[in-house]
C-alpha cells in the first residue's frame, strides 16, 4: 500500500481519549541508535498542522502525503492522551540499542521525549509510539 493510499483511507482510526491538552503544532518521529548509530531503517515523519506528513527514509527520497482529518484527529488524541508534556524527557537505557524519538508541538511550546526500545514506559506513550511507528513503516 502506497503511502497516498494509506493517509487516504485513514488507517490510523484508533480510539484513544484526549487526556492532555490538544496538539496545534507539528509532531516528529524518528529511531535512531542502534550499533551503527544510525537507527533501524524505519522512516523519519515530520506531520504538519494541517495533516501532511513527509516520510523519509534513508537513502530514498522524501514521500509526502495527507493525512485523513479522521486520522489526524486521531493520532493527535492518542499523542495528547500520553501527555508528553508532563512526562520525563528521557526513558533511556544503555548503549546500541534502538531509541524512538517523539517530538510534538503544543501551544507554541516543543516537548520531546527518547525511550530506548524494551524500557518499560507508560502505556499511552507506548501506544503513541506504536501508532507513529505504524506510520513510518507502511
Amino acid at each position: 500500500m502506497t503511502l497516498q493510499s494509506l493517509l487516504t483511507v485513514g488507517v490510523l482510526t484508533m480510539a484513544a481519549g484526549c487526556v492532555g491538552a490538544p496538539i496545534d503544532g507539528a509532531i516528529d518521529y524518528e529511531v535512531t541508535g542502534g550499533l551503527g548509530g544510525g537507527g533501524d531503517g524505519t522512516a523519519a515523519l515530520h506531520i504538519e498542522p494541517d495533516g501532511t506528513v513527509t516520510r523519509t527514509r534513508p537513502g530514498r527520497p522524501p514521500e509526502v502525503g495527507t493525512l485523513s482529518v479522521t486520522a489526524l484527529r486521531n493520532l493527535r488524541d492518542k499523542i495528547a492522551a500520553a501527555n508528553i508534556g508532563s512526562l520525563d524527557d528521557s526513558y533511556v537505557e544503555c548503549c546500541d540499542r534502538y531509541e524512538h524519538v517523539v517530538s510534538v508541538e503544543r501551544a507554541g511550546l516543543v516537548h520531546t521525549v527518547a525511550v530506548t526500545e524494551g524500557v518499560a514506559i507508560p502505556r499511552g506513550l507506548q501506544r503513541a509510539i506504536d501508532a507513529l511507528q505504524a506510520l513510518a513503516t507502511e
